[in-house]
Protein backbone atom coordinates (compact mmCIF):
# COMPACT_ATOMS: atom_id res chain seq x y z
CA UNK A 1 0.00 0.00 0.00
CA UNK A 2 1.33 3.52 -0.56
CA UNK A 3 0.30 6.94 -1.08
CA UNK A 4 1.35 10.00 -2.34
CA UNK A 5 1.93 13.60 -0.65
CA UNK A 6 0.72 16.65 -2.76
CA UNK A 7 1.93 20.34 -2.05
CA UNK A 8 0.29 21.94 -5.10
CA UNK A 9 -2.24 21.78 -7.32
CA UNK A 10 -2.17 18.11 -9.11
CA UNK A 11 -3.31 19.84 -12.30
CA UNK A 12 -1.83 23.40 -12.59
CA UNK A 13 0.76 23.43 -10.15
CA UNK A 14 -0.01 26.53 -8.24
CA UNK A 15 0.46 26.78 -4.24
CA UNK A 16 -1.72 25.34 -1.51
CA UNK A 17 -0.92 27.22 1.33
CA UNK A 18 1.65 24.79 3.32
CA UNK A 19 4.25 26.46 4.87
CA UNK A 20 6.63 24.75 2.59
CA UNK A 21 5.78 26.41 -0.61
CA UNK A 22 4.57 29.59 1.52
CA UNK A 23 7.10 32.08 -0.25
CA UNK A 24 6.11 30.94 -3.39
CA UNK A 25 2.32 31.20 -2.46
CA UNK A 26 2.85 35.20 -2.02
CA UNK A 27 5.52 36.06 -4.93
CA UNK A 28 4.37 34.26 -7.59
CA UNK A 29 3.09 35.97 -10.67
CA UNK A 30 3.54 33.12 -13.17
CA UNK A 31 0.64 32.80 -15.62
CA UNK A 32 -1.71 30.02 -15.71
CA UNK A 33 -3.27 28.74 -18.73
CA UNK A 34 -6.23 27.39 -15.61
CA UNK A 35 -8.55 30.14 -15.01
CA UNK A 36 -11.09 30.62 -12.31
CA UNK A 37 -13.95 32.67 -11.91
CA UNK A 38 -14.69 34.10 -7.76
CA UNK A 39 -18.25 35.86 -7.33
CA UNK A 40 -20.20 36.54 -3.76
CA UNK A 41 -21.47 39.83 -2.03
CA UNK A 42 -19.38 42.50 -0.08
CA UNK A 43 -22.06 43.40 3.55
CA UNK A 44 -21.68 45.56 5.94
CA UNK A 45 -20.85 43.23 9.34
CA UNK A 46 -23.25 44.52 11.95
CA UNK A 47 -26.17 45.27 9.98
CA UNK A 48 -25.75 42.79 7.17
CA UNK A 49 -26.85 45.69 4.67
CA UNK A 50 -24.83 46.03 1.24
CA UNK A 51 -22.18 47.82 0.73
CA UNK A 52 -21.93 49.14 -2.68
CA UNK A 53 -18.63 50.63 -4.42
CA UNK A 54 -16.24 48.65 -2.29
CA UNK A 55 -13.24 47.57 -4.27
CA UNK A 56 -12.39 43.99 -4.31
CA UNK A 57 -8.11 43.51 -5.25
CA UNK A 58 -6.99 40.16 -5.56
CA UNK A 59 -3.51 38.64 -6.09
CA UNK A 60 -1.94 39.57 -9.54
CA UNK A 61 -3.62 42.83 -9.96
CA UNK A 62 -7.36 41.57 -10.37
CA UNK A 63 -9.62 44.12 -9.19
CA UNK A 64 -13.54 45.13 -9.51
CA UNK A 65 -15.93 46.90 -7.35
CA UNK A 66 -19.22 45.66 -5.98
CA UNK A 67 -22.33 47.06 -6.92
CA UNK A 68 -25.28 48.62 -5.54
CA UNK A 69 -26.59 45.28 -4.15
CA UNK A 70 -22.77 44.39 -2.59
CA UNK A 71 -22.27 41.97 -5.51
CA UNK A 72 -18.62 41.44 -7.30
CA UNK A 73 -17.75 39.49 -9.72
CA UNK A 74 -13.73 38.58 -10.64
CA UNK A 75 -13.15 36.24 -13.61
CA UNK A 76 -9.94 34.78 -15.05
CA UNK A 77 -8.52 34.24 -12.14
CA UNK A 78 -5.22 31.76 -11.94
CA UNK A 79 -5.82 28.74 -9.52
CA UNK A 80 -4.58 28.35 -6.48
CA UNK A 81 -4.18 30.62 -3.36
CA UNK A 82 -5.40 34.36 -4.24
CA UNK A 83 -5.11 36.87 -0.91
CA UNK A 84 -8.29 38.94 -1.54
CA UNK A 85 -8.34 42.38 -0.56
CA UNK A 86 -11.69 44.30 0.18
CA UNK A 87 -11.35 48.37 0.46
CA UNK A 88 -14.16 50.86 1.17
CA UNK A 89 -13.62 54.27 2.56
CA UNK A 90 -15.11 54.34 6.24
CA UNK A 91 -15.05 50.35 6.77
CA UNK A 92 -11.59 48.57 7.93
CA UNK A 93 -9.81 46.49 4.98
CA UNK A 94 -10.27 43.41 4.81
CA UNK A 95 -7.99 40.77 3.64
CA UNK A 96 -8.20 37.39 3.75
CA UNK A 97 -6.59 34.20 1.55
CA UNK A 98 -8.81 32.55 -0.79
CA UNK A 99 -7.87 29.16 -2.11
CA UNK A 100 -9.37 28.84 -6.01
CA UNK A 101 -10.14 25.24 -8.04
CA UNK A 102 -9.28 25.33 -11.52
CA UNK A 103 -12.18 25.42 -13.99
CA UNK A 104 -14.38 26.36 -11.12
CA UNK A 105 -16.91 28.91 -10.00
CA UNK A 106 -17.26 29.46 -6.68
CA UNK A 107 -18.69 32.13 -4.16
CA UNK A 108 -16.91 34.36 -1.50
CA UNK A 109 -18.73 36.42 0.86
CA UNK A 110 -17.35 39.50 2.84
CA UNK A 111 -18.09 41.07 6.06
CA UNK A 112 -16.56 44.29 6.18
CA UNK A 113 -16.91 46.33 9.53
CA UNK A 114 -17.34 50.11 9.62
CA UNK A 115 -14.20 52.20 11.35
CA UNK A 116 -14.74 53.31 14.92
CA UNK A 117 -17.31 50.51 16.16
CA UNK A 118 -17.65 49.82 19.54
CA UNK A 119 -18.97 47.08 20.96
CA UNK A 120 -21.16 46.40 23.95
CA UNK A 121 -20.50 43.36 26.05
CA UNK A 122 -23.37 41.16 26.50
CA UNK A 123 -24.61 41.84 29.76
CA UNK A 124 -24.98 45.33 29.06
CA UNK A 125 -25.40 48.01 31.19
CA UNK A 126 -25.91 51.52 31.88
CA UNK A 127 -24.55 54.10 28.48
CA UNK A 128 -21.91 55.81 30.66
CA UNK A 129 -20.31 53.06 32.36
CA UNK A 130 -17.78 52.06 30.69
CA UNK A 131 -17.94 48.61 32.19
CA UNK A 132 -20.92 48.05 29.85
CA UNK A 133 -18.51 47.85 26.77
CA UNK A 134 -15.11 46.18 25.38
CA UNK A 135 -12.54 47.80 25.44
CA UNK A 136 -14.08 49.79 29.05
CA UNK A 137 -14.89 53.18 25.99
CA UNK A 138 -17.86 54.75 26.46
CA UNK A 139 -19.38 55.46 23.06
CA UNK A 140 -18.22 59.00 22.28
CA UNK A 141 -20.31 61.04 18.72
CA UNK A 142 -17.76 59.47 16.08
CA UNK A 143 -18.77 55.93 17.02
CA UNK A 144 -20.51 53.03 15.61
CA UNK A 145 -22.36 50.81 18.42
CA UNK A 146 -23.34 47.32 18.14
CA UNK A 147 -25.77 46.81 21.23
CA UNK A 148 -24.81 43.06 22.43
CA UNK A 149 -26.97 42.71 25.17
CA UNK A 150 -29.98 45.47 26.91
CA UNK A 151 -28.34 48.90 27.47
CA UNK A 152 -30.49 51.91 29.21
CA UNK A 153 -29.59 55.50 28.87
CA UNK A 154 -29.16 57.48 32.24
CA UNK A 155 -28.19 60.87 30.83
CA UNK A 156 -29.39 63.48 29.02
CA UNK A 157 -27.53 64.26 25.34
CA UNK A 158 -26.02 61.15 24.50
CA UNK A 159 -24.28 60.96 21.27
CA UNK A 160 -22.94 58.22 18.37
CA UNK A 161 -22.42 58.40 14.87
CA UNK A 162 -24.65 54.96 14.01
CA UNK A 163 -26.23 52.30 16.50
CA UNK A 164 -27.22 48.62 15.59
CA UNK A 165 -29.35 46.58 18.32
CA UNK A 166 -29.02 43.21 17.49
CA UNK A 167 -31.47 40.21 18.27
CA UNK A 168 -32.84 39.50 21.57
CA UNK A 169 -30.68 42.88 22.87
CA UNK A 170 -32.46 46.11 23.80
CA UNK A 171 -32.06 49.93 24.02
CA UNK A 172 -33.91 51.87 27.06
CA UNK A 173 -34.43 54.77 28.52
CA UNK A 174 -33.37 53.70 32.35
CA UNK A 175 -34.86 57.11 33.95
CA UNK A 176 -38.05 57.36 35.21
CA UNK A 177 -38.49 61.54 35.56
CA UNK A 178 -37.91 63.02 32.14
CA UNK A 179 -37.75 62.51 28.32
CA UNK A 180 -34.11 62.32 27.62
CA UNK A 181 -32.55 63.26 24.42
CA UNK A 182 -30.44 60.36 22.17
CA UNK A 183 -28.41 62.21 18.97
CA UNK A 184 -27.40 60.04 16.46
CA UNK A 185 -25.62 61.35 13.07
CA UNK A 186 -26.75 58.32 10.66
CA UNK A 187 -28.87 55.32 11.21
CA UNK A 188 -30.41 52.89 13.14
CA UNK A 189 -30.60 49.26 12.23
CA UNK A 190 -32.67 47.84 15.56
CA UNK A 191 -32.40 44.15 15.44
CA UNK A 192 -33.55 43.50 18.84
CA UNK A 193 -35.57 46.10 21.28
CA UNK A 194 -36.25 49.82 21.40
CA UNK A 195 -38.40 51.06 24.74
CA UNK A 196 -38.88 53.53 26.92
CA UNK A 197 -39.20 53.24 30.97
CA UNK A 198 -41.83 51.64 33.15
CA UNK A 199 -43.65 55.01 33.66
CA UNK A 200 -44.12 55.84 29.87
CA UNK A 201 -41.24 58.27 29.24
CA UNK A 202 -40.00 58.03 25.70
CA UNK A 203 -36.35 57.42 24.30
CA UNK A 204 -36.56 60.71 22.39
CA UNK A 205 -34.03 60.32 19.23
CA UNK A 206 -32.80 63.41 16.76
CA UNK A 207 -32.01 61.24 13.86
CA UNK A 208 -29.94 62.95 10.79
CA UNK A 209 -29.79 59.16 9.45
CA UNK A 210 -32.73 55.88 8.33
CA UNK A 211 -34.31 54.13 10.48
CA UNK A 212 -34.18 50.14 9.46
CA UNK A 213 -36.33 48.06 12.02
CA UNK A 214 -36.63 44.59 11.98
CA UNK A 215 -37.45 44.10 15.60
CA UNK A 216 -39.90 46.29 18.10
CA UNK A 217 -39.81 49.80 18.54
CA UNK A 218 -41.81 49.76 22.21
CA UNK A 219 -41.76 53.27 22.75
CA UNK A 220 -39.28 56.17 21.23
CA UNK A 221 -39.94 59.70 19.50
CA UNK A 222 -38.09 60.25 16.45
CA UNK A 223 -37.12 64.03 14.86
CA UNK A 224 -35.38 63.84 11.99
CA UNK A 225 -33.78 66.65 11.98
CA UNK A 226 -31.82 68.28 8.55
CA UNK A 227 -33.13 69.33 5.02
CA UNK A 228 -32.20 66.20 3.69
CA UNK A 229 -34.75 63.18 3.38
CA UNK A 230 -34.99 60.47 5.81
CA UNK A 231 -36.78 56.87 5.61
CA UNK A 232 -38.25 54.25 7.48
CA UNK A 233 -37.90 50.96 6.68
CA UNK A 234 -39.33 47.71 7.85
CA UNK A 235 -38.58 44.03 7.56
CA UNK A 236 -41.11 41.52 7.63
CA UNK A 237 -40.03 40.74 11.48
CA UNK A 238 -40.31 44.34 12.37
CA UNK A 239 -43.00 45.86 14.49
CA UNK A 240 -43.54 49.69 15.80
CA UNK A 241 -45.80 49.52 19.04
CA UNK A 242 -45.88 53.70 19.10
CA UNK A 243 -43.60 55.81 17.27
CA UNK A 244 -44.15 59.71 17.61
CA UNK A 245 -42.00 61.55 14.18
CA UNK A 246 -40.90 64.82 13.59
CA UNK A 247 -39.15 66.47 10.72
CA UNK A 248 -36.86 69.67 12.00
CA UNK A 249 -35.87 70.94 8.19
CA UNK A 250 -32.66 73.15 10.32
CA UNK A 251 -29.28 72.49 8.74
CA UNK A 252 -27.42 72.12 11.60
CA UNK A 253 -27.75 68.95 14.17
CA UNK A 254 -30.12 70.14 16.85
Amino acid sequence: CSSDLLFDDNTTGAGDGYAIDFVKLLVNTKSYSYKAKAYGYIKDSVTNQPVGNALIYTTGNRSTYSDKNGYYLLDSLPAGISLFSVIKAGYDTLTRLVDITANDSVQYDFRVLRENTIFSTTTGGNWSDTLTWIGHVAPADTNNVVIQGDVDVRVDKVRCKSIAINTNCSLSLGHIYNDFLFYVNGNIFNNGTVLGDPQGHNLSVILKGNIINNGLWESASVFFAGKQNNNIEMGNSGLFKYIYIMKEDSTTFL
